[in-house]
């Protein structure tokens, strides 16, 4: 037993060293995603190291049809502290239609003069009009569920036939010219229409198509969570895609799936702390001693008198056990890490644990632990000696007494 507790104190230093040596890696950042058109998660792997910054991000999701949330929250697994160790330890944007109407009708109701200022004028109002049908395809085009961002990218080229700096330019230089023309010239009809495009607020479509052509964009196109920092044993997210309802969806078309699920991303790395309860068996148990008669014979006298023998209660017994598992998360089967606790064998007093742990599960552990065990135990007096002949009865009352005594122990135990 002597030769066995250096081994054991050696290993107990190695495991604390190792485990100071994992607390100073350094991890990197987590990114998870979820692709929406797809409906697949990209990531194989759903591990988060401990201390770094963890997202979770919905990638190709149209929004302009689809409303997403988030939710995200960590949580520990078995940190309950047994109670026999607590006794002894003390997130729409609507986008301005301009209308057709108002242009088809001040075009009907005049166009009956030849001016080279009218005609200008209406020149510049056939193109406006035109910006106006392209605003409006880009909306329908955005409003086509199952569409990948990279295939309306690559439609909106070819109905601005231009970078959207460009285009955007257009529709100013566009609107100048009208406004030019209205202000240089005195007519009748060309007041008449740009008074009624005016009301109509034609001038807002800048801007409009402005924020449309910037929501159509990768960026646009993916909604990613809050970042949280990996800390405890899982983060679980709660996705949920539904559609959005307005007068948008309504006219040009709406998205037709919603979906709601959930993804554990499990923590690893960092120190943890579990606790667990279960059976042990330890060779530090209590020694009783019995007293019995005996004679010895010799050629000229018998001598007759009592022996102090050990009962053969076992050299080993099994008890209760508390135990407290720290230790650095390698992965989420197996790990590897130290414990202290409490054992209680029948009829003996509380003992203390200490030594290493082999950890096996995440949310549901398996733990094997074995190491040295510290208590007090009954011994045979230092008055008496055991097989020694005595004349007469021996510390009959008061055979043993109690010592603090080192032993081993091994043990499993389980946490919920």
């Amino acid at each position: 037993m002597k030769k066995l507790i250096p081994v054991l104190l050696i290993l107990f230093l190695s495991l604390i060293v190792l485990l100071i040596f994992c607390c100073f890696t350094v991890q990197a950042q987590q990114t998870i995603e979820y692709d929406f058109l797809n409906n697949k998660l990209v990531n194989k792997d759903l591990n988060a190291e401990n201390g770094e910054l963890v997202v979770f991000k919905v990638i190709d999701v149209n929004p302009f049809l689809y409303e997403v949330s988030i939710k995200q929250e960590g949580y520990d697994y078995n940190t309950t502290v047994p109670v026999l160790f607590k006794t002894y330890f003390n997130i729409t944007e609507d986008e301005k239609s301009v209308l057709r109407s108002v242009l088809e009708d001040v075009k009907g109701e005049t166009g009956k003069k030849e001016s080279g200022a009218y005609t200008s004028f209406m020149k510049s109002v056939n193109v406006y009009e035109n910006y106006v049908s392209a605003y409006e395809e880009l909306l329908a085009l955005v409003h086509i569920d199952g569409l990948s961002i990279k295939e309306i990218v690559e439609s909106k080229e070819e109905i601005t036939g231009k970078e959207d700096a460009g285009f955007l330019k257009d529709i100013k230089n566009n609107i100048e010219v009208i406004d030019s023309i209205h202000r240089n010239y005195s007519d009748e009809d060309i007041d008449y229409i740009y008074e009624t495009l005016e009301a109509a607020g034609f001038k807002n479509l800048p801007l409009d198509m402005k924020k449309l052509l910037t929501k159509i964009n990768p960026g646009s196109f993916s909604f990613s969570a809050s970042p949280v920092t990996a800390e405890k044993d899982v983060i679980i997210y709660e996705i949920t895609i539904t559609p959005i309802e307005n007068e948008d969806v309504e006219k040009y078309g709406s998205g037709s799936k919603e979906v709601s699920f959930k993804v554990p991303v499990e923590v690893l790395g960092g120190f943890k702390i579990d606790f667990s309860t279960g059976l042990f068996v330890s060779n530090l148990i209590d020694h009783k001693y019995a007293i019995t008669g005996d004679s010895i014979f010799s050629a000229n006298d018998t001598l007759r008198g009592y022996r102090i023998l050990r009962n053969e209660e076992g050299k080993i017994k099994i008890g209760l056990s508390a135990m407290m598992h720290l230790y650095y998360r390698f992965s989420s089967i197996i790990n590897v890490g130290l414990n202290i606790g409490v054992g209680i064998i029948p009829d003996q007093s509380v003992s203390y644990l200490g030594g290493g742990s082999l950890i096996f599960g995440n949310k549901n552990r398996f733990i094997i632990s074995g190491g040295v065990m510290l208590g007090s135990v009954e011994r045979l007096s230092s008055l008496i000696k055991e097989k020694n002949l005595y004349p007469d009865i021996p510390l009959q009352n008061n055979l043993t007494v109690k010592e603090l005594d080192l032993g081993w122990y091994l043990g499993i135990s389980y946490n919920l």
